[in-house]
């Protein structure tokens, strides 16, 4: 026991006294682990564009990859489920209507890339969370990241946009 902690100290004691003196018995005092054991760095997943806000009437595709890691190593991602529809090479619905995907893969790291695809159904101003499962490595744990789609809303034909000035006297809409 010392009063000064260590490198390797694991525990710290903790002791009420009536007195100016700490006590030198160890049983005196609750222990607390403070530094754990050594153990196994986290497996960690990586959406590289994790949102996106498709044009309404738009029909370009905007891709994302999922990286997965072991510690600071990457590891293969099996991708299982896209808003729970089985992966695919060829483009299936998402059950967003008006927006699907398809799963291709990079051959030099094995990462996954998933495309989305708007048609001319996509609704507007659609808020939807789709969830993309998968597995990391070797590890039978099934994970879930989160890929969320929105669409904007066209304007008025026609109609040209509003102005707003703003200037210290007021504001002016024109």
């Amino acid at each position: 026991m010392t009063s000064v902690p260590q490198a390797d100290s694991k525990y710290i004691g903790v002791t009420v006294v009536s007195v100016n003196q700490a006590p030198t018995n160890p049983s005196k005092y609750t222990w607390s682990l403070i530094k754990g054991e050594d153990g196994t760095s986290p497996f960690i997943a990586q959406l590289t564009n994790e949102n996106h806000t498709f044009a309404y009437g738009s029909t370009k595709e905007v891709t994302t990859q999922l990286i997965g890691y072991y510690g600071n190593t990457e590891i293969e991602v099996t991708l299982l489920t896209v808003n729970g529809v089985q992966v695919s090479t060829v483009y299936k619905d998402t059950g967003v209507k008006g927006l699907s995907f398809k799963v291709d893969s990079i051959s030099a790291k094995n990462r996954p890339i998933i495309t989305f695809k708007p048609d001319e159904n996509l609704e507007k101003g659609i808020n939807e969370q789709i969830p993309i499962t998968y597995r990391l490595g070797q590890n039978l744990l099934v994970y879930t990241s989160i890929f969320s789609a929105t669409s904007t809303v066209p304007g008025n034909n026609g109609q040209n946009a509003k102005i707003l000035n703003i200037s210290s006297t007021g504001q002016v809409f024109t």
